[in-house]
């Protein structure tokens, strides 16, 4: 091609570049610079799988999935044994295979990214971001693409054996959504027991008894603590905690305390309107003599 010949004229090919400012560039968000560093990489060393799978990553990040995988799919050739390439390739895979609808095409996808993530853990078997993926791929996935609990639940073990807490959680999840609420309870009392103050815990606790519809004492405690304390990155906002307690408070037929709690959370959350509908089907104020 022309202009591969143009950029291997600029920058001879025994002059190998380094991506450190590339890599620089993208930890800090600047991603058109970054974008630019790893396409000149690339055009200079088509060989350089480092460079590629960048370039995926940030074609992923834009959603531009099928120059992701076009990326990704270069990257695993060159480097067939990265843990981080092929699972980004495998997710990927996955990602697109969702957009396709029931098709051929989004079943071979589906599968194809499966296996790669499933090699990814293979290598890099400490690897929980790893686990934690491929479980959700089997608890969503139909049978047909390899999906299926029982491998979720192995997972989640899997993980447990190496982080108990994150593993308790991704158990405590699987059974949540199996509605098996009372093993999933025992698990949560237990993490509870051992961390008192732990915002996931107690968030994860209460909103699993409001949807047991069980102990409702122990639920909003649980609830109202979590709001005295600090919420952790990535963890569900002060919101959905009042949600939850909306939601307890209507089981028990305490309207004021609902209306309160789901105010709470739209307060948080103005343009939400699942608690707008929640609150609406409340009954009205009672309207002042």
């Amino acid at each position: 091609m022309v202009i591969s010949g143009l950029w291997h004229g600029l920058f001879p090919i025994h002059a190998r570049a380094d991506l450190a400012p590339a890599r620089a560039l993208f930890a800090e968000r600047r991603y058109a610079e970054a974008q630019e560093l790893f396409e000149r990489h690339a055009l200079r060393e088509p060989s350089a799988a480092a460079a590629h799978h960048y370039l995926g990553k940030l074609a992923r990040h834009r959603q531009d999935l099928p120059a992701a995988l076009t990326h990704l799919a270069r990257a695993r050739e060159l480097a067939p044994t990265d843990p981080a390439i092929l699972f980004d390739y495998g997710s990927t895979a996955c990602l697109q295979a969702d957009t396709l609808g029931l098709s051929l095409r989004a079943a071979t996808l589906a599968r194809t990214g499966r296996a790669a993530m499933e090699e990814a853990v293979t290598l890099a078997p400490a690897n929980l971001d790893y686990r934690q993926a491929l479980l959700e791929f089997y608890s969503q996935a139909p049978g047909l693409v390899g999906g299926g609990i029982t491998n979720a639940y192995a997972q989640a073990a899997a993980i447990r054996e190496l982080d108990s807490r994150r593993g308790t959680f991704a158990q405590a999840n699987l059974l949540i959504r199996d509605r098996r609420y009372d093993e999933a309870l025992l698990l949560l009392r237990e993490l509870r027991a051992a961390t008192p103050d732990d915002y996931l815990v107690l968030y994860h606790l209460g909103r699993t008894l409001a949807l047991a519809r069980q102990a409702p004492a122990e639920a909003l405690a649980a609830l109202t603590r979590c709001l005295e304390l600090p919420v952790p990155e990535n963890a569900p906002a002060h919101s959905r905690a009042h949600w939850h307690l909306g939601i307890i408070n209507r089981q028990e037929n305490d309207i004021p305390a609902a209306r309160a709690a789901f105010r709470a959370a739209l307060a948080i959350e103005p343009h939400n309107q699942q608690i707008a509908t929640e609150l609406a089907r409340l009954h009205p104020d009672p309207v002042s003599p």
